[in-house]
């Protein structure tokens, strides 16, 4: 009697097994383009659809519903069979990964899926750009090399006009001891062409005798006259506290 009941109870649930299979093209997409998807079944009741690219339950597409991409998170409702075909693309970069496909029946919450292995082909655009800044990178580091070859002419030309800059200098003091040894009148001679400044006479200094010296005795009564104020006020503030 047990064995009847439970067999009644599983016929149901594996006569309701759909039996479906579906084909897609590209059998190798690109990153980004569209996928179309092809159902086959011998079923004439309304199935929900869901479809979808993952890898490591990780959703990595999006599915066209009603012109626009849509999360393949949801179901289509009783979109099969009365449409036997379903778009979507990879949003999510991937080597590779798993087309799956979900249909529900109407109304009801078990599914049956069919899942096929898929190869997804990288991004092009991506290693174009990765290619082309690869190339760009050796024109950078010999304008890097040319403006250090500059700089160090730069620094060289400098040196140059330093050490040419020393020699003009250096000239006229041999000249004037020479002219000293031969018992010659020496002449002023410039050094560098630089403006002479006179001081003005009435921004000199003030005359030492109109500042103030404070001799360290001084120094030493000021410092007891202040410790003595300071010992009285405290007393005299003392003597206010105990009076309170």
């Amino acid at each position: 009697m047990v064995i009847s009941l439970l067999l009644i109870s599983i016929l149901p649930l594996v006569s309701s097994k759909l039996e479906f299979d579906f084909k897609f093209t590209p059998e190798k997409p690109e990153f980004g383009k569209e996928i179309v998807i092809t159902l086959t079944s011998n079923t004439t009741e309304n199935y929900d659809v869901k479809a979808f690219i993952e890898k490591e339950d990780k959703i990595l597409s999006e599915i066209l519903s009603q012109g626009e991409w849509k999360n393949p998170f949801y179901y289509l409702q009783s979109a099969f069979p009365k449409e036997k075909s379903f778009t979507i693309k990879q949003t999510i970069e991937s080597e590779n990964g798993y087309l799956c496909v979900r249909l529900r029946k109407t109304g009801s919450t078990p599914y049956d899926e069919v899942c096929k292995e898929i190869i997804l082909i990288p991004d092009q655009k991506s290693d174009d750009s990765s290619q082309a800044k690869a190339e760009t990178t050796p024109p950078s580091e010999t304008i890097i090399q040319d403006e250090s070859s500059d700089s160090e002419s730069t620094t060289l030309h400098s040196q140059d006009n330093k050490t040419s800059e020393k020699s003009k200098i250096i000239e006229p003091i041999l000249i004037s001891q020479n002219l000293s040894e031969n018992n010659t009148p020496i002449l002023p001679i410039a050094l560098k062409n630089e403006p002479i400044i006179l001081k003005n006479p009435s921004k000199e200094s003030p005359p030492l005798q109109n500042q103030e010296i404070i001799t360290p005795s001084e120094k030493f009564r000021n410092r007891l006259l202040y410790f003595t104020n300071f010992l009285f006020l405290i007393i005299i503030l003392l003597l206010l506290l105990r009076k309170l």
